[in-house]
């Protein structure tokens, strides 16, 4: 039996959503699953296989993404991006300049001491640009020198609030399914040993 092209109250099966550039991701109030679903839209990923990728059930991820969609965190292809107030569920206000979300730096630009790294090294990983590998580089190396709420980019007495949604925003830029489909040679086991760092970290902090 063949599936239906159109997924109710949320589009086709081959629509590939993106995140709307009017939220600020880091003020989101999501669940973990929600935040881990959020993390694996790019824009280039359909919603099928968006549904396939995250290990959750067919039902489930679509429920989360008409969630999502519902509260204009992600849009169909030819949605404009628009500046959202969080509600009740999404948390406080975003903070925007000119219609656009202003988000804190990246775990990469964060941890990115600018010491050199292995030209060979850089040669592996032709899914990932060469700035980026640069950077993965030197935060690995340095993994487990790092204390939690560095790691993650917080001042020491970071609130839970504030765990929680620089874990969400590190786990939108590193979880390792975020490059699905790209070769990234031995770049993904290092992403994995990052991601499940900060998982650690943010397991330690939370509490």
């Amino acid at each position: 039996m063949a599936l239906a092209e159109i997924i109710p109250n949320l589009g086709r099966r081959r629509d590939c959503p993106t995140v709307n550039s009017g939220v600020n991701l880091v003020e989101l109030r999501l669940t973990p699953v929600e935040g881990f679903v959020l993390s694996r839209v790019d824009g280039r990923t359909s919603y099928e296989v968006l549904s396939q990728m995250t290990g959750l059930g067919t039902d489930a991820t679509f429920d989360i993404l008409r969630k999502l969609k519902r509260d204009q965190i992600i849009l169909n292809p030819g949605e404009e991006p628009r500046t959202v107030e969080t509600g009740p569920r999404t948390g406080a206000r975003s903070r925007t300049r000119g219609g656009i979300a202003t988000l804190p730096p990246s775990i990469l630009e964060i941890h990115d001491d600018g010491s050199a790294v292995d030209a060979a090294a850089l040669a592996d990983g032709p899914g990932l640009d060469g700035e980026t590998k640069a950077r993965i580089l030197r935060l690995h190396r340095r993994l487990r020198s790092l204390k939690p709420h560095e790691l993650l980019g917080l001042s020491p007495g970071a609130d839970a609030a504030m765990v929680k949604r620089a874990y969400f925003a590190a786990s939108k830029e590193l979880h390792p399914d975020r490059y699905y489909g790209k070769d990234l040679g031995g770049f993904r086991d290092k992403l994995s040993d990052i991601f499940a760092q900060l998982t650690r970290a943010f397991e330690q902090l939370k509490k």
